[in-house]
């Protein structure tokens, strides 16, 4: 069956085509792990390339075509971006010879380009179309090049594939999601093999797309979109609830033979006295589609956004090991420069304190809101993950740290914070004596990685030398509560942390015999060396320990 719609894609009849393509892209968002499945569809690659290909020589001739091809256009974007996100053996079939290589890049390219002289006009549906080629157009060019250094050089080493001014309409007047996804392709070709062309981009552009994108969302907007998710929600529930009152009417007239209108009468006074009236003239899964699209056009370009920053940023963090890189190096200084100079850590700090607010002022969040809070959780863990990258890479200047700490403080709990006040005491912020009640909130959240930031800071303060005896005392007590009762991974990290400190000769050996730490020390090891759960570096501790 697959087979036979595969070979419609490339049908002459657009409707065929257009159902055929968007059949497939449904089937592979879902993905199989049998090995024949993805051998199969790893062999549609060429063939979505191939119609892409006569799509891109079509839309570039007649336009008075434009709508219908772009009706295939759309769909075969989508499942080719599904094949290479889910099947590597599709990103093969591409990468197999030169040719395909650029085939494959020039129709992805010359498609992005054409949509840039696209005006929207006032046919929705053809509208919709464009985008969506745009979106898994600059979806597709994000995930192929992905760690991908040889289709990198491909580009690299043709005038055609690296012409700025191209570049430039891309990330200029493609949709916003699309721009970001263009961003993000540049992003990994500069850290798969950085060329010249890259920097001007990044410099003039890219960071200026990425920084807008971080400041674009508003607890304000969250919130009328939120509001507007749970009224769809109820109005959905109130039409199911109607449905199963009609099967209930229709039910009882079979049993009783009683007349209808009478039943209705009595079943919907009696429903009055338990539920307010909806206005329901509006079909409750629609509404739950448009609240769901309208969420996701706002939520997802952050995600994007975020993933991408972090991915920049970390280009600039500096080697633990000091090892030079094999090569030659590519001076980064210019783009590094650039992100100091755009402030990008303050957007962030900012995109974080927006995040968190409005996690913060949302009550009695109910089960069928838990997509949406997962979403939120997502963007602050990544926001706070791209703003250690900052402290880590230099982006935010050591003179900003102790407002940075002021600023993140209040948000401890949330999602990643903790983290970064870690490394922005590892990195040499002395730990404010006021605030000694965040580590006792973190190391008794009930999240683990909270508890684990928890004993770096108590960690942190146990190194300090200028340490009173009452401190060391008072954290050397905190830490052994946490290998008697913390959970797994902020045991291992107090493991960890004993062993840096009372590992020294000379460390308050007078506390290690007063507070009883081999024994505690000894107990821990012993329970965690029975927990089958835990990582590679978790295990190197408990073999250390």
């Amino acid at each position: 069956v697959l087979q036979a719609i595969r070979e419609q894609v490339m049908d002459a009849n657009f409707e065929c085509a257009s159902a055929a393509a968007d059949c497939l892209a449904h089937y592979m968002s879902y993905p199989s792990n049998m090995e024949h499945q993805a051998v199969t569809t790893a062999s549609w690659t060429p063939v979505f390339i191939v119609r892409l290909e006569q799509c891109l020589k079509a839309i570039q001739g007649d336009k008075s075509k434009w709508k219908q091809w772009y009706a295939v256009a759309a769909p075969c974007t989508k499942a080719l971006c599904k094949l290479v996100e889910n099947n590597e053996r599709a990103l093969e079939q591409i990468m197999s010879t030169t040719a395909q290589m650029d085939t494959f890049l020039s129709t992805i390219l010359g498609l992005l380009h054409i949509i840039t002289a696209y005006e929207s006009n006032s046919d929705s549906r053809f509208n919709d179309w464009v985008e969506e080629t745009a979106v898994y157009g600059a979806r597709i060019l994000h995930s192929t090049v992905d760690e991908n250094p040889e289709l990198t050089d491909r580009i690299n080493g043709s005038a055609q594939f690296t012409a700025a001014e191209a570049w430039t309409q891309l990330l200029t007047k493609l949709p916003t999601l699309a721009k970001i996804h263009v961003c993000g392709s540049i992003v990994n070709m500069f850290q798969a093999s950085p060329a010249p062309w890259q920097d001007a981009l990044l410099v003039q552009h890219v960071i200026l797309n990425l920084t807008q994108g971080l400041l674009s969302v508003q607890p304000e907007h969250l919130q009328s979109l939120e509001h507007n998710y749970v009224e769809a929600v109820n109005l959905r529930k109130s039409q199911k609830e109607d449905e199963e009152l009609e099967g209930e009417i229709v039910r009882k007239i079979d049993e009783r033979k009683e007349p209808a209108r009478i039943i209705a009468r009595r079943q919907k006074e009696a429903d009055r006295s338990s539920k307010p009236m909806i206005e329901d003239t509006k079909d409750g899964d629609q509404a739950m589609d448009e609240a769901i699209s309208a969420w996701s056009s706002t939520i997802l370009p952050l995600q994007v956004t975020l993933e991408v920053t972090a991915n920049l940023t970390s280009c600039f963090v500096e080697e633990d090991d000091g090892m030079e890189h094999d090569g030659p190096r590519h001076d980064r200084t210019m783009i590094h420069q650039a992100l100091v100079s755009a402030r990008l850590a303050e957007s962030l700090m900012k995109t974080l304190q927006t995040l968190c607010a409005y996690q913060n002022s949302r009550v009695d969040v109910a089960k069928e809101q838990e997509a949406l809070s997962d979403d939120l959780q997502e963007c602050t863990s990544k926001c706070s993950a791209c703003i250690t990258n900052c402290v880590l890479s230099q982006v935010l200047e050591h003179s900003n740290y102790e407002a940075s700490w002021h600023v993140l403080r209040p948000l401890a709990l949330s999602a990643g914070v903790s983290s970064v006040l870690v490394v922005l005491t590892q990195r040499g912020l002395p730990l404010p004596a006021q605030d000694s009640d965040v580590v006792q909130q973190l190391l008794h959240s009930p999240n683990e990685d909270s508890q684990r930031n928890g004993v770096s800071l108590l960690a942190i303060i146990l190194n300090d030398p200028q340490a009173s005896p009452q401190i060391v005392v008072e954290a050397t007590q905190e830490l052994l509560n946490v290998l008697k009762q913390g959970g797994s991974l902020a045991k291992v990290e107090a493991l960890n942390a004993t062993m840096d400190l009372w590992g020294q000769d000379d460390y308050h050996p007078d506390i290690f015999e007063s507070q009883q730490i081999l024994a505690t020390f000894q107990a821990t090891l012993a329970s965690l060396s029975t927990n089958k759960n835990l990582d590679s570096e978790a295990e190197e501790v408990l073999f250390n320990a």
